[in-house]
Order: C-alpha cells, then structure tokens, then sequence
C-alpha cells in the first residue's frame, strides 16, 4: 500500500478532500485542524477512519487508537472522544491497554458463562431434560406435545434418562435410529430423530446451555420424500365387515369410540376432528358442523353439511352427552388420536382367547392393516367412482388450494349444496354396501349397457379406403 501522505482539513474542506483521495487513488492522513491527535485516514478508495495518533508517557513511539469510521461517528463526536482520551493519556492511561483489558475481561466473561454452563448441563439428566422442554412446548401452546412427550419417553429416555444430556453422542442417536428401523418403522425413525434434534436445539439455547452441539443434526432421513406414502382403500368387503363390526357390543370398545369411527366412514373428515366435536359447533337441527379454524390442519373454518345417518349418530350422542364434548371420555375431554388409533388396531389384533375381530388382506392375501386415516382416503376414492366432482371431494375434505390463485383467494364457494349432495350419495352407497351389494365391482353387463347407449346400431365401424385422388402424401417433418 503507497505511503500515505499528510494534509490539514478542518469540517468545511474535510468531503473535497475525501473526494480527492478517492479521485487521486491514493491514502491520505488528513490531520483535523485545532484538535491535537485526532487524524482522519482515509484510503485509495476512499473509505474514511478516525484515529487518535498520540506518544503515550514513557514511550519514544508514536502510537495510533482507532475511533470508528466517518459513516458511523460524526466530526463531533470524533472532536469530543479525542479530548476525553487526550485528557485520559496526559495521565498515564494508555487506550490501547484499556482496550485490551476489555477484551480479557469479556472473554474471561464468556469462559465463565461457558464454564457455569458446562457444571450447569453436568447436572441436568436427559430425563430432567425432556420434562423441561415438554412443559416448555405445552406452555407456547404446541398441538403435538402429547406425541413428542410419547417418542422421547419411549425411545430416548427408556435408553439413557439418567444419563446427563451433554454426555449424548452421535452413536447414542445412531442406536435409536437403528432401534427402530429394526422394529420396521422407518418413519417413525424418521420422527423420532426429528424431535430429539429439536430438544437438543432447544438445550442450546441461551439461557440453558445443557449441551454444546446438537448430535442429532445431520442425520440422513430413513424414509425419503414420497416413500412410505399409504395408498390403502378399503373395498367394499372390508367396508361390510367394520361397519358391521361398529354395530356390535361385544367387540370390547366403547360406544363413543364406535360412533367416532361410523361418522368417520360418513364423514370422511380426520380423526380428531370428529373426536373433538362440541356442541357450540352444530346447529339446533343439526344441518352443519362448523369446525373452527384452530381444530383443522389447514387453520381455516370449515362448514359441514350432516346427511341424514350422521345427523342420527350425533343426536343420540348428544342426547347422552354430559360434557361439551360430544364424545367425551374421562374427565370431559375429547379421546386422543393416539386412543383412537389403538382401538382401531385392537379390533385387528388377535387374542389368547379368539381371533382378530377384523382380518384384512391384500390382494395377494397378505395381511393388510387399515387405519383411520385409510378411511378418509376410501370416501374420496368412493366419491370419485360416483362421479362427484374432483372439486367437490376437496370441498368436502377441506383440501385448500394454495397453487391455485383463483381458488385459494377469489373462488371461496364451499360447495355446501353440492357437498350435502355428495354425503348422501356416499351414506346410500354405504348402505348398500351393509346390505351386501358391492356398487363398485366391474359388471360385464353394465360395460355393455354403456357401450350400447353411446354406440347405438352403429357398433360395428367400416373404414372405407380412400379413393387415390383423395390420398395425401405424409412427410416427416424436423
């Protein structure tokens, strides 16, 4: 870098002369006019920085103490930090050595804060842990506390709750992982790796410090994106079999949990919503169910039009219900998914005593479980082979449109008469399904019909060759 040369400035010459070291391409020391010391440095490219250049006592060099740059302290403030630490220096006190004091003492601070955080994390055990961040999440109002209390319980602290938290090491995570991939649920690894790298973030954080790195980071996904994606229906067989499974008392599930899943078949909305239903969301005849948006997925009010066999089902529950919630279990709330989810697979569990009460099958005549969710996907699918519009099984699913401009922000019908439409013609195909009929199943004779109404007589069709005049030639184009 070129030597840079000295010239005296005062506020009003102090731009031009910066404008100058910009033009000329060379550094400059610009001594500011009556203030002993203060110098503002100012480079090739015209990026200007205060300093205080001073010979402190007992020393034969002249030393130099930045103040800032230009853009950021103004000729004012630079005037009246240069006669403070002026004044400081005729006293012995060097800036340079306040500055390095300072430096020691905020990172002796700082190994301090380490250190306390380090005995700190020595005491807090992983179970200590995941209580702290279970209550943590409760308190922001987190859905899904329940199930991330229910993996780490399970799989994390079942291995090494009285372990402290900070000793946590990849191989730790690895076995988890490995664990439950052994057990065949790879998407559950996937889950449980996902909330043990949340925990651990959150034992970073800065009021706890109880580890120094998350060892669950950057741990590949078992399952990659679209694999393990259910594609399970149920057919009109299996449909029968748990309608009329529903119907009994002796199958050892409560009559509550029985309605739940009738109006699930009907209904084909997700488990927790129909569990959660009250009373305030129902109209006194019983026409629409209005979900408020903060029970939904998508966080938007959906209104639900009831056909007449579920109108059925929620009135006889209401008409026992004691709690707001319709289908209250203990204490007057509504059944957890995970409740729900195992009574559904109690049904196809054999016992000591007797079979499965349920055994689905594939069609290569493997077991094949169902669960709640599959019978979300078997309305939709029933709706579409009715011939409901795709739209309105998106109505009635509450599906949103968000790649859809139209649809997500102008277009905001819901369908209602449609939808009502689209239910009872579901609740009488389900009907016909309990009486034994299968209005899905391929009928040679109904492929016929059909052909014959669309044909008509002509259902044999000549081609005529065409006369040589009328030919045309065809040639390959590119």
């Amino acid at each position: 870098m070129p030597r840079a040369a000295v010239a005296t400035v005062n506020a009003t010459s102090l731009k031009s002369e910066i404008e100058k070291c910009r033009l000329d391409k060379r550094p400059r020391d610009l001594k500011f006019e009556g203030e002993p010391g203060l110098y503002l440095r100012v480079s090739a490219a015209g990026l200007a920085t205060w300093s205080l250049v001073y010979k402190p006592k007992g020393h034969k060099s002249v030393c130099r103490y930045g103040l800032g740059r230009l853009s950021s302290v103004s000729v004012k403030d630079a005037r009246e930090m240069a006669k403070v630490w002026m004044g400081k220096i005729s006293q012995g006190i060097d800036p340079r050595e306040v500055l390095r004091t300072d430096i020691e003492t905020k990172a002796k601070a700082r190994e301090d804060v380490e250190r306390l955080a380090a005995e700190k994390a020595a005491r807090i055990t992983v179970q200590k842990a995941v209580e702290l961040f279970i209550a943590a999440k409760v308190k922001a109002g987190r859905r899904a506390t329940y199930h991330m209390n229910q993996m780490l319980q399970g799989d994390l602290v079942s291995r090494y709750g009285q372990k402290a938290i900070a000793d946590l090491t990849r191989n730790d995570i690895e076995d988890i992982k490995q664990s439950i991939i052994d057990r065949g649920s790879p998407r559950a690894a996937d889950n449980v790796l996902s909330t043990i790298r949340s925990l651990l973030s959150w034992s970073m954080g800065p009021s706890r410090r109880y580890v120094r790195e998350n060892v669950a980071a950057r741990f590949e996904r078992v399952q990659k994106s679209g694999e393990g994606i259910r594609e399970r229906k149920l057919s009109a067989a299996e449909l029968r079999a748990l309608w009329l499974a529903l119907e009994r008392d002796d199958i050892g599930m409560k009559l509550g949990m029985r309605r739940i899943f009738k109006l699930t078949i009907l209904l084909g909305q997700r488990i927790n919503e129909i569990g959660g239903m009250r009373k305030s969301e129902l109209t006194g005849d019983l026409m629409l169910w209005t979900i408020p948006g903060e029970r939904m997925k998508a966080k938007k009010t959906h209104i639900l039009p009831l056909p007449p066999m579920a109108r059925e089902i929620v009135k006889q529950a209401l008409d026992e219900a004691a709690h707001p919630h319709i289908f209250a279990m203990r204490e007057g709330k509504p059944p957890i998914t995970t409740s729900m989810s195992h009574a559904m697979s109690k049904l196809q569990t054999p016992k000591k005593s007797r079979p499965a009460i349920l055994e689905f099958e594939n069609e290569l005549g493997e077991p094949s479980a169902v669960k709640l969710h599959d019978l979300r996907r078997t309305m939709a699918t029933g709706m579409q082979h009715l011939g409901v519009r795709i739209e309105v099984i998106k109505a009635a699913l509450a599906h949103t449109a968000l790649d859809d401009v139209t649809r997500a922000h102008y277009a905001q019908s819901s369908l209602c008469k449609e939808v009502r439409e689209a239910l009872t013609l579901w609740q009488a195909t389900i009907a016909r399904i309990v009486r034994g009929e299968d209005p899905f199943a391929f009928r040679t004779e109904d492929a016929a019909e059909m052909e014959r109404r669309i044909l008509g007589q002509d259902q044999r069709v000549t081609v005529e060759p065409p006369s040589a005049p009328n030919v045309v030639p065809l040639r390959a184009v590119g």
